[in-house]
């Protein structure tokens, strides 16, 4: 997809992953009564680049200091099942004067994944590789963490995100992936919906108890040793 953005665009965005290699200077965390907030210190994306990236907003509500948009993927699972609405994931996306200041990461989120383990993904997103050829980033966290890795266990995500699309097992390994799809307003044309499909693959170790690396189609994060 970077390979067809307007050049601006991919500019900013080159900007949001140098930003990413001084989290401190240029993030904040605060903690609120919904969650966890990350304020952008210096704003650089914009509302016209998240929706080229395919970031639609459910609904938005405008507010005195400018917008804020509810984003939601609605969880997917094989066959006929129908998953629980309650383990839809969702955030909230806050712009002033059309540039994106914060995104919330709602609380029951937290309990899988603590702030310090979210500070150092961004970091080493910052600090990630970029293979061309494969069209994907990986990043490699160096830091020890200790019980933030093992929150994110099995019967943890288990709890917070329901039953995976998939659990694949090997002798030092379980990989659980989540598909999610977009949800949209009501009232878009059909033509115009999307109908691609998002996964989240979480690779723990063999028993479950600890988070090795978490990842999408073309981005991973290796927290450990595998």
């Amino acid at each position: 997809m970077l390979l067809f953005l307007p050049g601006c665009v991919y500019l900013r965005l080159l900007d949001v992953k140098g930003q990413l290699k001084e989290v401190d200077r240029y993030f904040a965390a605060e903690r609120t009564e919904a969650g966890m907030e990350l304020v952008f210190k210096d704003p650089t994306l914009r509302d016209g680049d998240l929706k080229r990236l395919g970031v639609v907003p459910l609904s938005s509500e405008t507010t005195e200091s400018g917008e804020v948009w509810q984003v939601e993927m609605r969880k997917r699972l094989p066959g006929d099942r129908e998953p629980d609405p309650e383990h839809d994931v969702w955030t909230e996306l806050r712009f002033e004067e059309s540039l994106l200041v914060s995104v919330l990461i709602p609380d029951a989120y937290l309990e899988c994944f603590p702030p310090d383990l979210i500070l150092a993904t961004m970091r080493a997103l910052g600090e990630s590789r970029v293979f061309k050829l494969k069209k994907s980033v990986e990043a490699r966290s160096q830091e020890s963490f200790g019980e933030e890795l093992a929150a994110a266990s099995y019967e943890q995500l288990l709890e917070t995100f329901g039953p995976p699309y998939e659990v694949e097992r090997s002798e030092g390994e379980m990989v659980l992936t989540y598909s999610y799809e977009k949800r949209e307003p009501e009232g878009i044309a059909e033509e115009r919906r999307s109908d691609r499909t998002y996964e989240i693959r979480y690779v723990l170790d063999g028993q479950g108890d600890r988070l090795l690396a978490a990842g999408t189609r073309s981005i991973s994060v290796l927290y450990a040793e595998r």
